[in-house]
């Protein structure tokens, strides 16, 4: 029973101790030697049977802090190291989570590929070899306005400049009058998909609550062929009015010109100030 006791307190004055070192205690190296101090300091105690136990509880401390002092630089060095692999692994985490689509991890940085002058279909539209705007590209690798692109995988991308179809209004009669004449035509030759009348395909009112009725005459069509189509629209007005527009609301990609380009992209609404 005393041999018990005295390896218990043996036991809980190391534990005492390592509390003091708590960060060494984490490490492995400094685990095995308390363990082999433990094996060579307590298993011949055992065969004493009539041993002061302050002076091995003493003995135990001494050694131990004296492998601690000595072997202390060793286990620091361990101690600074394993927590700079620590940090380096909770940046990493860091920039792993804010790691997006379609950019490159190189030396602990996510460098975008938009620009480098290699087409990726499928996070790009283009890619001019640049990331700068208003140059046929955006800064992200889309398509601006007015450009058509040729694309090949893993490529520069090509581009020209290129105008959407757009619509010409021209008010013939002088404003004042009550009955108004607007001649309607395209700016460049378009033609249709399909065989509709470009009545079928074209919404035309008047924006603010009025009396009026509207006609609409053609004079050159538009058809599956291309051409310049011409139309004139009569709006006759049975009531004063001032401040009055025509809005005409067409199928944007329906008609199309010799680019397969469409009406003025996001524009399938025209406004015509006409009184």
């Amino acid at each position: 029973m005393l041999m018990i006791q005295i390896v218990y307190q043996m036991m809980f004055q190391i534990n005492a101790f390592q509390n003091y070192v708590q960060d060494l205690v984490e490490m492995e190296s400094f685990k095995l030697m308390v363990n082999n101090l433990m094996m060579v300091t307590i298993y011949p105690v055992m065969d004493v049977i009539n041993v002061n136990t302050n002076v091995i509880l003493n003995v135990i401390k001494d050694k131990v802090v004296k492998s601690v002092i000595i072997n202390l630089p060793q286990l620091m060095k361990q101690l600074q190291v394993k927590r700079k692999q620590q940090d380096e692994e909770a940046n990493l985490d860091i920039v792993i989570s804010r790691y997006s689509d379609n950019q490159i991890f190189i030396d602990l940085q996510c460098l975008s590929q938009f620009g480098n002058g290699i087409l990726n279909l499928k996070y790009e539209q283009c890619n001019d070899g640049n990331q700068f705007g208003g140059d046929e590209y955006s800064s992200v690798c889309s398509e601006e306005d007015f450009y058509q692109r040729q694309n090949y995988e893993n490529a520069s991308s090509i581009c020209s400049y290129i105008l959407h179809i757009d619509l010409i209004l021209i008010n013939l009669l002088n404003k004042t009058n009550q009955t108004q004449l607007i001649q309607l035509s395209f700016t460049q030759n378009v033609k249709l998909l399909q065989g509709f009348k470009f009545e079928e395909i074209a919404v035309f009112s008047i924006i603010y609550e009025t009396i009026a009725s509207i006609n609409v005459k053609q004079i050159s069509n538009l058809s599956t062929a291309y051409n310049i189509p011409l139309y004139e629209i009569t709006v006759e007005f049975f009531e004063p009015v001032e401040n009055s527009v025509l809005q005409i609301e067409s199928a944007q990609s329906i008609i199309k010109n010799q680019f397969d380009l469409d009406l003025l992209r996001n524009q399938s609404c025209h406004f015509f100030c006409i009184i």
